[in-house]
């Protein structure tokens, strides 16, 4: 497991642009990069979802959001940080502290970041 590291937000939007493209594959080609950046593009995604975007660019990005590649990647994520977690020892606690040093906007990081202080409160693993 890594870190999740957000993605260049210029990468992103260009590619968010091109969901709107009158070409069909420049749409299908942008929708595909998205999918394969996964969840280091997925904050941001979000953010655009908030936005005013055409009824194409919001269904193509709920379709890269909803990816089952995507579900299961959190999924066995969430599996391993519960391990982690049960185990309390040092390695473990740092390891996830080094998680939540990710994208401040994922969902690992903030997911962390609870868990981290609900297990941990104010007592510093070494």
């Amino acid at each position: 497991m890594k870190p999740i590291v957000g993605c260049e937000s210029d990468l992103v939007e260009k590619l968010v642009k091109d969901l709107d493209n009158n070409s069909f594959e420049v749409r299908e080609k942008a929708q595909a990069e998205l999918e394969r950046i996964g969840e280091n593009a997925e904050s941001i995604l979000q953010k655009m979802l908030a936005l005013r975007v055409s009824s194409e660019v919001r269904r193509r990005i709920e379709l890269v959001l909803s990816n089952g590649n995507l579900k299961s990647l959190r999924l066995r994520n969430c599996r391993a940080i519960e391990i982690l977690e049960r185990t309390r020892t040092c390695e473990a606690i740092r390891l996830l502290k080094n998680l939540s040093e990710g994208d401040k906007g994922s969902y690992l990081s903030v997911e962390l970041e609870t868990h981290l202080i609900e297990s941990c409160g104010s007592k510093e693993h070494k």
